[in-house]
C-alpha cells in the first residue's frame, strides 16, 4: 500500500520579507516587522538549544554510567579460595 505524502504549500514564513513591497537595501535595521519575526526566532532558537542541551546531558549521563560499570567489570575478583 503507497502512503500519500502530504505537501505543505503554505508553510509559515520565517521573515516577513519575503515578498514584501516595502523591501530595500538597509530595510532590517528599521522595520518593525522583521525586528519582531527576528526576537521571536531567536527565543524559539533558544528553547530548541536548551532542549537539545537537555537531551545531550542526559545522554552523556548515560554514557558515562556505561563507561564506569564497564570498568567494574574488568576489575579482577578478590578470590579468597586460592
Amino acid at each position: 500500500m503507497e502512503r500519500e505524502i502530504e505537501v505543505v504549500k503554505n508553510k509559515p514564513k520565517k521573515y516577513p520579507c519575503q515578498d514584501c513591497k516595502e523591501r530595500h537595501a538597509g530595510c532590517h535595521a528599521d522595520c518593525a516587522a522583521y525586528l519582531e519575526a527576528r526576537e521571536r526566532n531567536q527565543a524559539a532558537n533558544a528553547e530548541e538549544r536548551k532542549s537539545i542541551e537537555e537531551t545531550l546531558s542526559y545522554i552523556r549521563y548515560k554514557l558515562d554510567q556505561i563507561e564506569k560499570s564497564k570498568k567494574r567489570r574488568k576489575k579482577p575478583a578478590n578470590n579468597k579460595f586460592q
